[in-house]
């Protein structure tokens, strides 16, 4: 028996334990944590500084979004939000019916819906030739046309705060005491804009008569908040709309609609008062004992960690101190979210629900279950029928080659 005899066998068997070897590996790949940063976008909503007393009396609820670990629940709510974005379409660009905004962003390409087990969440995740459109379990929804990007703003103004109003008001919150604000033109981003004024005299020189400056926004939108007995849910809709040659266009748009049930019902008393003192207390460290040393910064709406309720954020601050914590109302007890130093004055911002990027990178993560099925599928193929072919070649042609 030839050296090639002997050689062939081991170096087949050799490949074949290389070839499983790569299987297994394949098989155990972890899957790459996904990450996401947060930009806040700074509110026109004015903001009034109120010793903690002074809000006795105000109505708050806490909300308890629906199980977003029931896929039936991302069908319900995406429904609601389809239409809600429909109708705000027809409304800014002029359309007739629905129907027209779909012709405007094309065929359908993609589809996806997951659960987040990170996030506790369903989303949906729909890619057009034109667009692209996101619903999630809590009420959250992500739309942009082309790039999403806003240059040449239309304006839709205070007005529009009915309209909005009269689309999510059919089937939710009805019954609540609430309004839609409207919040002004913000954007992505914001520079500022240095001029002179001056006036030209008859020998043709210029009398200087100082500076100004504005501020210029990139990637403009209008906002508009709904409140719930004056105090803002703090996700506004933002709505990008472009001025064409052809008429509105509507580029951008984000929003958050509550899904859920209350829980309960809070008015302001004595005992929440001083619930609230104890609590800034116990998480700054500080020794308070009377509501009215503290000072309400400002109060929202907010989604808790967990994402299981919308719940009423106190911003509070004793009156002599930087010392600032964030306190949300749950029923019966409060909680502090955080605690920082105010070295300045106090500017409210909009928190973001920062969902958008997390879900885009898990929507076309090659990794999913099929494909992690597939590959090692695909090269149990090659060791189960290439390495025996390739073998019966090779002795056809040996066996072949001796017997000339």
């Amino acid at each position: 028996m030839g050296i090639g005899c002997v050689l062939m066998p081991r170096l087949i068997s050799s490949l074949i334990i290389m070839l499983l070897v790569l299987v297994s590996t394949v098989m155990y790949v972890p899957v790459a944590s996904t990450s996401y940063s947060i930009n806040n976008y700074y509110s026109t909503a004015s903001t009034q500084y109120r010793v903690l007393t002074n809000i006795s009396g105000q109505k708050f609820y806490l909300f308890k979004l629906d199980l977003a670990s029931d896929e039936a629940v991302i069908d319900t709510v995406s429904i609601f939000c389809e239409n809600t974005l429909y109708n705000v379409a027809v409304e800014t660009m002029n359309y007739e019916n629905p129907m027209d905004f779909e012709k405007s962003i094309g065929k359908r390409l993609n589809y996806k819906q997951s659960f987040l087990a990170k996030y506790g969440i369903w989303y949906r995740y729909v890619d057009f030739e034109n667009a692209l459109i996101i619903y999630t379990s809590i009420g959250y929804m992500y739309y942009k046309y082309g790039d999403g990007k806003v240059h040449a703003l239309h304006i839709l103004g205070a007005n529009f705060s009915k309209t909005l109003k009269d689309t999510i008001a059919i089937k939710l919150l009805g019954w609540l005491n609430f309004s839609v604000v409207y919040g002004g033109i913000s954007g992505r981003g914001v520079k500022e804009i240095t001029g002179y004024k001056g006036v030209k005299t008859k020998n043709g020189s210029v009398i200087n008569l100082g500076t100004y400056t504005r501020k210029v926004y990139e990637e403009p939108f209008e906002k508009y908040y709904i409140t719930i007995h004056n105090v803002r849910i703090a996700y506004p809709f933002k709505i990008g709309v472009e001025e064409t040659a052809n008429g509105p266009l509507l580029k951008y748009f984000e929003g958050f609609i509550p899904f859920g049930i209350v829980e309960k019902k809070m008015i302001v008393n004595d005992r929440v008062l001083q619930v609230i003192t104890r609590e800034y207390s116990k998480a700054t460290g500080s020794n308070v004992e009377d509501p009215g040393e503290l000072v309400v910064l400002d109060m929202y709406y907010a989604i808790t960690p967990d994402n299981k309720y919308l719940a009423p954020m106190i911003f509070v601050k004793k009156n002599d101190t930087g010392r600032v914590a964030l306190i949300a109302l749950l029923g019966d007890k409060a909680k502090t979210l955080y605690t920082m130093t105010l070295t300045g004055q106090y500017n409210p911002s909009d928190p973001e629900i920062n969902l958008v990027k997390v879900i885009l990178e898990d929507a076309r993560n090659t990794h999913n279950p099929y494909n992690v099925l597939i590959q090692p599928l695909t090269l149990t193929f090659i060791v189960i029928i290439i390495v025996p072919v390739s073998y019966i070649v090779y002795r056809s042609v040996r066996i072949r080659k001796y017997s000339r």
